[in-house]
């Protein structure tokens, strides 16, 4: 005799988005490839926008920019003076993903530590890419990485 389970009839819990993991390591400077899982994982293509945020553990977030944000909010206005302020010559404020990857602009590369070489550890969740230098790989794990250069 056989004992069956009686459902309860209520409904399933909802099961939590699972992250993917990938390690890389930066190509040239500033430059952050995405691997295909990542990419998947993400949902996150070519032509996408993102915002990017420090995080307090030192990783870096890379959120899409919803479609419907309009670009004027995020540029600022040309100035129309012969000698432009400081002010004036302000980065945008989101990053253009390539065909897998970013390139962030050289001295904010440095600042974040994405110097050539270096690993990382990606986390993609839909819609975000989190990223870190991973300072726990062993020389030889690192070594068996191969950076992969932006294009020019």
């Amino acid at each position: 005799m056989t004992k069956q389970r009686r459902k309860t009839g209520g409904p399933e819990p909802a099961a939590k988005p699972v992250g993917v993991t990938e390690h890389t390591r930066v190509g040239n400077l500033g430059c952050v490839r995405f691997p295909l899982p990542i990419r998947k994982a993400s949902r996150i293509k070519r032509g996408d926008r993102l915002t990017f945020r420090a995080a307090k553990d030192a990783s870096i977030v890379l959120s899409k920019m919803p479609a419907v944000m309009p670009e004027e909010t995020l540029l600022v206005d040309e100035c129309a003076c012969q000698k432009k302020p400081d002010g004036c010559s302000a980065p945008k404020n989101y990053l253009d993903v390539g065909w897998s990857y970013v390139q962030f602009a050289s001295a904010r590369a440095e600042e974040l530590g994405l110097l050539p070489g270096a690993p990382l550890v990606l986390l993609a969740e839909p819609s975000r890419i989190t990223l870190s230098v991973d300072r726990s790989l062993s020389r030889k794990k690192i070594d068996a990485i191969s950076p992969v250069r932006c294009p020019p």
